[in-house]
């Protein structure tokens, strides 16, 4: 089974192209995040950027399966609160877990595996394979992403040792984003140094929006950096 957190749809896009690449099925984590305004969610997205925190998501699973794949943006360089919190709280123990991280940051691909790794240990998971696409302007069509991914595995899902993982690079002039792709964007090309200098202002807009609409953060809480079009090997935006 494929996992994925999404805000704009981007995640989707890489989530459902894995699925069909496996034979597997593809089940979206929801959170109450989404269903905020884009300021709002944008303030507490980057909020929980800042601090790392997870954010529950609303319909959590039964995971049965041995072996899953999660798929989330980055978020301030980690993977995205709501999927951190699916990782956390599912019980994964000893089970194998996959990750697919999308971005924005096309220098950063070696630092989100890294923590990645880190949340997998944390959660007592069996570290699987660890992937980061990044893409640099509009999102690549599915049948993109599919060949790529099949460069990447081998015919029963494992990667292999002998390629570097590629980045993603779309060939086409970026369309018009729609807001939450535009709100994901933002998140994903936001770096964790500007979040950590901007805090405490970013912390006082959310109070200040609050008092209208929930605090919120979106699909990349600090950095869903955008990287390039091939992707990078093992090491999180969900926007991605």
């Amino acid at each position: 089974m494929v996992y994925y957190y999404t805000y704009g749809g981007r995640t989707r896009v890489f989530a459902e192209a894995l699925a069909g690449v496996l034979g597997w099925e593809a089940h979206e984590l929801k959170s109450d995040l989404n269903e905020r305004g884009r300021l709002s969610f944008l303030f507490k997205a980057l909020g929980l950027a800042i601090t790392k925190k997870p954010y529950p998501i609303t319909n959590m699973p039964s995971v049965d399966a041995a072996e899953i794949y999660v798929c989330a943006p980055v978020w301030g360089g980690h993977m995205a609160s709501p999927a951190k919190y699916f990782v956390e709280n599912a019980g994964l123990k000893d089970k194998k877990v996959n990750v697919l991280l999308t971005c924005g940051n096309i220098l950063s691909g070696e630092k989100f595996k890294r923590k990645a790794r880190e949340a997998l240990a944390a959660a007592g998971c069996a570290e699987g394979k660890i992937m980061v696409f990044a893409t640099v302007e509009s999102l690549p069509e599915a049948e993109v992403i599919t060949g790529q991914l099949k460069e990447m595995l081998d015919e029963s899902g494992e990667p292999k040792p002998d390629l570097t993982e590629p980045l993603i690079i779309d060939p086409l002039p970026a369309p018009e984003a729609e807001p939450a792709a535009q709100t994901e964007e933002l998140l994903a090309q936001t770096d964790e140094k500007n979040i950590s200098e901007s805090a405490p202002a970013e912390e006082a807009a959310g109070r200040r929006d609050e008092n209208s609409e929930p605090a919120s953060f979106d699909e990349a809480p600090g950095q869903p950096d955008a990287q390039t079009a091939s992707e990078q090997t093992a090491q999180p935006d969900e926007p991605a």
